[in-house]
């Protein structure tokens, strides 16, 4: 079952908005990806180690960066104000994630609450 499924569940236009978005031109600019840039950037690099400690590789790892800094650049065509939220709602996602995946396993439910 897909993520947004669950976290929008009571939301069909912001479930259908989160699967339907617009590509990012930096998307647009590498179709394919740009994990080819990795071998350039010492800063993406550092991305690969933080991707490696959450268990996720994203396919354009250069929006990962535009999410996670400020300030112009070549990686990520702007500042973070515009892909704040992204960066947020990417971290929201992940926790929901593992949470939903950890209470899978058990059997008692409400168990983050439980004192």
């Amino acid at each position: 079952q897909h993520a947004s499924s669950f976290i929008f569940q009571d939301d069909l236009n912001t479930m259908t908005s989160w699967r339907n978005y617009s590509l990012h031109p930096l998307q647009a600019r590498y179709p394919d990806g740009d994990r080819h840039l990795i071998k350039y950037s010492p800063y993406l690099q550092k991305l690969v180690t933080l991707e490696q400690l959450l268990g996720v590789e994203f396919k354009h790892i250069s929006l990962l960066a535009r999410a996670l800094t400020q300030g112009f650049n070549f990686l990520t065509l702007g500042n973070m104000e515009t892909l704040e939220l992204l960066g947020d709602a990417v971290l929201k996602l992940i926790a929901a994630e593992y949470i939903y995946r950890s209470l899978e396993q058990k059997s008692v439910i409400g168990s983050l609450s439980v004192s």
